[in-house]
C-alpha cells in the first residue's frame, strides 16, 4: 500500500491510498517513467482499479507500513453537506431589475 503526502495533508481525516498491483517500469537511462495499477481508494472510496502513469518519479509517495494499514481501511462517514435553501442574487442583476 502506498499513499501520497498531498492526499494525507488535504484530507487527513479520510483515507487515501492506493494498493499496488502491477507496476512495469520503463527501463529508460534515468529510470524516471514506468506504469502503476492500483485499487485506488480516495477519501475513503473505492475507485477501482486505475493506472498511474504520470509522477511516478516524484517524491512525494510514501510507503504504507504494516502497522499503518488497519488505520488506513478503516469506513470513514462521508461528510455531511447542508445546501443553502436561498441563494442571494449577484450584485449585478439586483441593479439591472
Amino acid at each position: 500500500m502506498v499513499t501520497k503526502g498531498i492526499w494525507r495533508r488535504r484530507w487527513s481525516k479520510e483515507p487515501s491510498y492506493c494498493v499496488v498491483r502491477k507496476v512495469e517500469p520503463e527501463m529508460d537511462r534515468w529510470l524516471m517513467h514506468g506504469k502503476m495499477w492500483a485499487d485506488w481508494v480516495l477519501r475513503g472510496k473505492p475507485l477501482g482499479v486505475y493506472l498511474f502513469t504520470k509522477e511516478l518519479n516524484r517524491c512525494d509517495w510514501h510507503l504504507i507500513h504494516k502497522h499503518e494499514e488497519a488505520d488506513f481501511k478503516r469506513p470513514v462517514e462521508p461528510p455531511k453537506l447542508r445546501m443553502p435553501a436561498k441563494t442571494p442574487l449577484p450584485l449585478l442583476e439586483r441593479y439591472n431589475r
